[in-house]
């Protein structure tokens, strides 16, 4: 069985109203497309599906558009992360968060809180099958080829001459200990 991973995209999102509610702003979007990454695929999967997106904590900069209106993209800020005109589904972020889009007619707003939660609305429709993008293709590659030829690691023993003996590791070809991120097995050399 494969992995399959939800990307938000907000660019053509299609904002159908706003709603305020004490501190919390919630964006009903009655369209926004979902590409569905699939592992090992050659393809991904283009989807359509309607969202809330609510922001807790709330802090508006800017004017809120009038609805309905399009997204041209924006920001989505978890904490530290930030994502331009896509996230990664599910999304129910807690910390600083930030909500920055901007819309086809060329106004921007952003909603900075404490927590930022997109609830799906109904199932998803699917629209087609898409290619991967070039970087992702590129990068399924990388990863494939990496884990033939990686480095090995080998460590110069300090063992009994002192003076020539030398204590670091070397990346040397061959080991799949720096591909898998796993601990080196130490091999002593002089």
């Amino acid at each position: 069985m494969s992995d399959t991973t939800q990307i938000l995209q907000l660019p053509g999102a299609q904002l159908k109203s706003i709603e305020q509610d004490g501190d919390s702003v919630t964006l009903h979007f009655s369209l926004v497309h979902l590409v569905q990454e699939m592992e090992n695929a050659f393809e991904d999967s283009l989807w359509t599906q309607a969202i809330d997106l609510a922001v807790s904590g709330v802090e508006i900069e800017g004017d809120l558009p009038d609805c309905p209106c399009e997204m041209s993209g924006g920001d989505l800020t978890d904490n530290i992360f930030t994502y331009r005109d896509h996230a990664p589904l599910p999304i129910n972020w807690r910390g600083e968060v930030h909500c920055k889009l901007n819309t086809t007619t060329g106004s921007e707003f952003s909603l900075a809180g404490d927590a930022l939660v997109v609830t799906q609305i109904d199932h998803p429709r699917y629209i087609k099958h898409v290619k991967k993008s070039g970087a992702r293709r590129k990068a399924r590659q990388v990863t494939a080829s990496s884990t033939k030829s990686s480095p090995r690691h080998t460590r110069t023993a300090p063992g009994a001459n002192r003076d020539t003996a030398k204590s670091h590791w070397a990346c040397t070809p061959g080991s799949a200990g720096a591909a898998r991120a796993s601990l080196p097995v130490p091999m002593y050399t002089n």
